[in-house]
């Protein structure tokens, strides 16, 4: 039943076996079927195009097939116009200018692209999982990022295949152990509202960002999200490779025993793991270096106080009884070599470790330095004694190769105002309170003082008669005489006896070095002058003058020599009392009172 003005046309109205026909547009092509055909209870079938949808009797509902095998069918026809997607979601019902989700005749799925190459195809922002399970075996899902293709692999997985990169470089030396030791390990939970819940852990994206940016992944917003872990890897294995490069940690074969061992407390033990924890570091064996170096600036110390000479002297005494020993360590073989060294229990306490089990080598040197300073300060003072005695001996050696002869002490003792000859020895004073002699010879008189008066009489003999003349022998006096009988006793007038006037004053030779170079706490020998007259002989000589061997500074020893006619002569020597290990003499004051000691040549 169909006429042109008519919305819609039944064609045929049967009974339940015969289908109704229904054409909704009126182009001649019937739209709907409501009735019995081969099983379908329903059907819309645009016979133009045999494109069809079909309701079957067991409640299936089929697109493109009168006979839908599933709950719901789709079926592409084999040619024509409608060999395209067979299912779309796009975003727009009028036009599909963005196809949200396909599936195509060829039956691949699609998301975010319209045509999709793959069983499953996902464009755009990428995909998320969460929660993946293992099935039975070993298998992992990845993901080619150079084709972007899904696939099974038998250990995790990503394009590393040099067909797929360009510029190619070494990382970066400079990169590795020092961005690893910037990272932040943390631990945390997610806020509410997260998929994950429970204790993670792991890395803060914004603060793995300013270490190792190419590792985070932002959101469209610009921001940090996540944290790409498997590009670590690089990053980890140079500072795993930085660190051996340092440390060269290696075995010849492997072994339950460490070489290196650090304890709890950070000692670092090698080639064993039961170390004494009282050291930093502990070493099992003999150790190699080619040098050793203490940290000794100033900025490192404090309380810093030097040893004085009488730490030193005690110091030297100490190191002569140190104990030298021969041993073996516990654990050594007993044919392995003996080593020498020191018992810490018998070692002086100065050289010991801090927990007093060890001698520092360092401590030990300085001690054997201060013993060293106060053997060269020992020996110095010895040299300087032989100096001078060999100065007190060149005084009486002569020139003969045989050494000292009699001439040349006879010479020096001339020189102290002693002359001997023939078996008659000369001096030109003596001074005595009781002399006793067999046979007394006197030439020029005997001075003898007055019991009295306490006046000096020269007692002479002249032409057989015994005179007595006012003042000493060989002075130039003029004074009365008087006769042993005392027969005149009128005041008689006589020559001078000595009418010579002597202006010249003796000249002193000092007697070894001026100034004299004495090391402290070193005896001080004086070696005296030598006093010479124009007329008077073997004159004496007085030396006034104190030098304290103790005390550094520069002495002066005074000398001064009279002759008979009271002529006077002086100089002096200079005494620098020094310390070998410094170059400059501090001052001391000439005006000391000196202690006064007299020559009598």
């Amino acid at each position: 039943i169909w006429t042109a003005n008519t919305a819609w046309n039944i064609a045929d109205v049967g009974d339940n076996a015969s289908p109704i026909l229904v054409d909704f547009d009126n182009d001649g092509d019937y739209d709907v079927m409501v009735g019995e055909l081969a099983g379908v209870s329903y059907a819309y079938e645009n016979t133009g195009s045999t494109a069809s949808s079909y309701f079957a009797k067991n409640g299936s509902f089929g697109i493109g097939t009168s006979s839908p095998y599933a709950r719901f069918s789709l079926h592409a026809f084999a040619n024509g116009a409608y060999n395209n997607n067979l299912f779309a979601i796009a975003s727009s019902t009028s036009s599909a200018t963005t196809t949200h989700f396909a599936i195509i005749a060829s039956g691949n799925v699609g998301i975010g692209v319209s045509s999709p190459t793959q069983l499953l195809h996902v464009g755009g922002g990428g995909v998320a999982f969460m929660g993946i399970t293992t099935g039975v075996g070993t298998a992992y899902l990845c993901t080619t990022l150079a084709t972007g293709i899904i696939s099974t692999s038998t250990a995790a997985c990503n394009s590393s295949s040099l067909r797929f990169k360009d510029n190619v470089e070494t990382f970066s030396s400079s990169r590795g152990l020092s961005e690893v030791m910037q990272l932040r390990p943390v631990s945390y939970v997610y806020k509410p509202g997260m998929l994950i819940s429970g204790n993670q852990i792991g890395f803060i994206a914004e603060e793995v960002a300013n270490v190792v940016p190419e590792i985070v992944a932002y959101d469209s917003g610009g921001l940090p999200s996540g944290i790409d872990y498997a590009k670590l890897t690089p990053v980890l294995a140079q500072a795993i490779q930085q660190i051996g490069y340092r440390y060269g940690i290696s075995s010849s074969a492997p072994t339950t025993t460490p070489s290196i061992y650090i304890a709890s407390n950070g000692t670092v033990a090698v080639g064993t793991t039961t170390p004494d924890t009282s050291y930093a570091l502990y070493v099992q064996g003999d150790a190699a270096a080619t040098s050793f170096v203490n940290i000794s600036t100033r900025d490192a110390k404090k309380d810093i106080d030097y040893l004085n000479e009488e730490d030193k002297r005690s110091i030297g005494e100490r190191i002569r009884n140190i104990k030298i020993a021969e041993y073996r360590y516990n654990g050594e073989k007993g044919n392995a070599p003996l080593r020498l060294g020191l018992i810490a229990e018998e070692a002086p306490q100065e050289i010991l470790s801090a927990n007093g089990k060890g001698v520092d080598v360092y401590k030990f040197s300085t001690f054997l330095l201060a013993g060293m300073q106060e053997l060269d300060k020992r020996i110095t003072n010895q040299e300087l004694r032989i100096a001078n005695l060999e100065q007190l001996m060149a005084s009486v050696r002569t020139s003969s190769s045989n050494g000292v002869s009699v001439q040349g002490v006879l010479d020096y003792l001339t020189g102290l105002g002693v002359k001997i000859s023939a078996g008659v020895a000369e001096f030109r004073n003596v001074i005595a309170d009781k002399l006793t002699a067999k046979n007394v010879e006197v030439s020029e008189g005997v001075s003898i003082k007055d019991k009295t008066t306490g006046e000096y009489y020269c007692i002479i003999v002249d032409n057989g008669v015994m005179k007595n003349i006012l003042g000493k022998c060989g002075s130039s006096i003029v004074t009365s005489e008087s006769t042993e009988s005392g027969a005149s006793s009128s005041p008689q007038t006589s020559e001078p006896t000595n009418l010579q006037t002597d202006i010249t004053p003796p000249v002193i030779t000092l007697n070894g070095a001026n100034p004299a170079e004495i090391s402290k706490s070193s005896p001080y020998i004086d070696l005296g002058v030598t006093v010479n007259d124009n007329v008077d002989t073997n004159l004496g000589f007085h030396s006034t003058g104190e030098v304290d061997v103790n005390t550094l500074g520069t002495y002066t020893i005074y000398y001064t020599a009279t002759d008979q006619a009271g002529n006077t002569a002086t100089t002096t020597r200079a005494v620098n009392i020094y310390d070998p290990y410094q170059s400059e003499y501090p001052a001391v004051g000439s005006t000391t009172q000196m202690t006064s000691n007299e020559g009598n040549l």
